[in-house]
């Protein structure tokens, strides 16, 4: 099941600042799943991110499904998570990407996800010195439109996919943020790249950009 009751530009926005904005309709959301499945159908719970996940809901899935281990997953910070930290202590066991993370709070260290398809691509001529393909959250702009502009002086062939999933959110930003609002205007786009061209981005690139 999605983390959020559906994928509009509005949901994202107000799951993303406080999913108690829309808590009414996200309770309903999860509180479905719950209904969905007979007593005791689960033995094992596997929470991704848990943006809008809360303490009450993992405890009416223990009441329902007796005995149930729940795993939480972090592919985020805390930092960029708030809502993490106010539930991962309702887990069995905490997984996460990040060491800092890991050290700090006792969570178990789990590498990302990732696909094999991306390792199995054959070599490609080099086309690109560098390239970012990724989403553009909190500051994270900050640091590439340096590298940008580094990359651009030194005369490099750069491929950009900035990738934001709300317009809304970008718009609303862009109100108090001018800087972020031009770096919007520069390089932000709304649409994914499929898997194919993404995994011939990397085959043509010298160098990844990744910013945690």
């Amino acid at each position: 099941h999605s983390d959020r009751p559906d994928e509009t530009s509005l949901v994202k926005a107000a799951v993303r600042i406080n999913y108690r904005l829309i808590g009414h309709y996200v309770k309903k959301y999860y509180n479905d799943i719950v209904d969905r499945y007979p007593e005791d159908f689960f033995e094992k719970v596997i929470v991704i991110r848990g943006e809008a996940v809360s303490t009450e809901w993992i405890g009416r899935v223990r009441s329902r499904y007796k005995g149930v281990s729940m795993t939480l997953y972090l592919w985020d910070t805390f930092f960029y998570n708030k809502n993490a930290m106010n539930i991962y202590k309702s887990f069995d066991r905490v997984l996460s990407f990040d060491k800092k993370d890991c050290k700090e709070y006792d969570l178990v260290y789990r590498p990302l996800f990732a696909s094999g398809y991306y390792l199995n691509q054959k070599e490609m001529e080099k086309v690109y010195d560098l390239s970012f393909i990724g989403t553009v959250y909190s500051d994270r702009y900050k640091v590439l439109e340096k590298i940008f502009e580094e990359a651009n002086k030194l005369d490099l062939s750069v491929y950009i996919h900035a990738y934001h999933p709300s317009r809304l959110i970008t718009i609303l930003r862009g109100i108090v943020d001018r800087r972020f609002r031009l770096f919007c205007n520069k390089y932000i786009t709304y649409e994914k790249l499929d898997h194919d061209l993404t995994a011939k981005i990397i085959s043509q690139s010298k160098a990844i950009v990744d910013i945690n």
